[in-house]
């Protein structure tokens, strides 16, 4: 059995005074972490650009010895790696180009679908692409070449287009393409466009030992009885050499925020030239839903 050992971070764009508190949020966390709903938080409040409200509770992890949360915790953004960084990464090669949304994905990847397909760049963002959640492990096997040799040859089990399906797979592609459009790995093309522009110092794929200590550790590795702090802990990134596109990153989030606002992804340019948006209800899970809007900012020079 896992042992979890997670923290928050959670972060809030709010009209109000610089001066003004927030005991009911307050309350509300406290709470979660007194009846060990959660081992502890950092809540971040943003207003007008800038941050004015920050408060850490809780504990960062809980095992092998308690340690207080803090606010410079760095935490474990999982599966939200597709939307702080994969997805900001597509979006500056659309911005710079070099892609469009409703492109085949065999455009990019000739290989895809054994180069007939009609999965788009824009289905694979909206995991509209039919395929399942994730690609059989199967026996044994690591590396990135062996990772994106098995998301290849997965084949939709819905027609594209057709419906929801949250999937790994989408993303495993998107990163590839990624690579093959700029010339750098997913990793070093966010960090060099997204992650360095923005100041986010600490936002990275593999973080080096430094970090470690602050990172707020997942989970137990079962086949090893390790807290995993700063590892992967997805099975096919891991196996991918932690650098893929549904995960995981770890980093400093707030300030990744302030850019995208109201759902906006701001590139950090002038004129507008690009809005987009698309949503569909979730055949996992009745009654939600999910989209994407992008927001995209050129400077007139």
């Amino acid at each position: 059995m896992k042992s979890k050992s997670l923290g928050l971070l959670l972060l809030f764009r709010v009209v109000c005074s610089a001066q003004e508190q927030f005991p009911q949020v307050d309350a509300i966390i406290s709470d979660a972490v007194q009846t060990n709903l959660i081992p502890g938080a950092v809540l971040v409040v943003g207003h007008n650009g800038q941050i004015i409200y920050r408060k850490a509770y809780g504990s960062r992890s809980l095992i092998p010895n308690r340690e207080p949360m803090t606010l410079d915790t760095i935490f474990d953004a999982a599966s939200l790696t597709k939307v702080v960084a994969t997805t900001p990464s597509i979006m500056k090669l659309f911005e710079q180009g070099k892609i469009r949304l409703d492109d085949p994905v065999t455009k990019y990847i000739p290989e895809f679908q054994g180069g007939q397909s009609d999965i788009t760049i824009r289905l694979l963002m909206t995991h509209f692409s039919g395929f399942a959640p994730d690609f059989d492990m199967g026996s044994p096997w690591n590396g990135y070449a062996a990772g994106l040799l098995k998301a290849l040859a997965e084949k939709p089990i819905a027609p594209p287009g057709s419906r929801f399906i949250y999937s790994d797979t989408n993303f495993i592609l998107l990163g590839e393409i990624v690579q093959r459009l700029s010339g750098q790995t997913l990793a070093d093309f966010a960090h060099d466009q997204i992650y360095a522009p923005l100041g986010m110092n600490e936002t990275r794929f593999l973080p080096p030992t430094s970090l470690v200590p602050r990172i707020a550790p997942t989970e137990i590795d079962e086949s090893t009885g390790v807290l995993e702090r700063g590892v992967v802990n997805d099975p096919r990134s891991r196996a991918m050499g932690g650098v893929a596109g549904p995960g995981q990153i770890c980093g400093d989030d707030a300030r990744h925020g302030h850019v995208w606002r109201g759902a906006n992804l701001r590139c950090g340019y002038g004129e507008e030239v690009h809005r987009t948006g698309k949503s569909g209800r979730s055949a996992h899970s009745p009654g939600t839903r999910l989209g994407y809007r992008f927001h995209v900012l050129k400077q007139s020079r």
